[in-house]
């Protein structure tokens, strides 16, 4: 019996070594078994990655052009407003071009009536001049032919016919 004894003391051992050893085993193949698992897993995180990037890239894309395309809106808007500006600063100055231009018509026309009522005045003046200038002098008809001789000799001298 020693020698089972002892050979079971030896084979207990070995069989607590095999156990180990078949722990260690199904240890090692459950680790594989994770690892396949987690290398799966690594995969599928890794093509979700590769999918959030696309994503990623084409939502910076859209932003960029979204953001190129207010500022286009925005140059644009700037440019209307400048252009509006300009028309109604120069619609501004034609209105006061024009009020100023019939301001001076309006003067103008103030002078020509003041002109021409002066005008009518000394037209009048003068022939109540001329009438009583006229009303003054003796009455004198006298004909004259221009450029005849009239019974005198020829001076060379032109003269008018005179009449009343």
């Amino acid at each position: 019996m020693g020698f089972w004894i002892g050979s079971q003391d030896g084979m207990l051992e070995e069989i607590r070594g095999l156990k180990k050893q078949i722990a260690e085993l199904s240890g090692d193949k459950e680790g594989l078994a994770k690892a396949r698992k987690y290398a799966g897993e690594i995969i599928t995180l890794r093509e979700e990655i590769s999918g959030l990037k696309i994503d990623r890239s084409k939502i910076e894309e859209e932003q960029a052009r979204k953001e190129r395309e207010v500022r286009h809106e925005v140059g644009l808007l700037r440019k209307q407003v400048e252009t509006e500006t300009k028309l109604e600063r120069d619609k501004a100055i034609l209105e006061v071009r024009e009020e100023n231009l019939q301001a001076d018509r309006d003067r103008f026309e103030e002078q020509m009536k003041f002109t021409t009522a002066r005008f009518e005045k000394e037209v009048e003046y003068l022939h109540k001049t001329i009438g009583k200038v006229l009303e003054r002098l003796p009455n004198v008809t006298e004909h004259i032919a221009l450029g005849g001789t009239n019974g005198r000799r020829p001076t060379g001298k032109k003269t008018a016919l005179v009449d009343d």
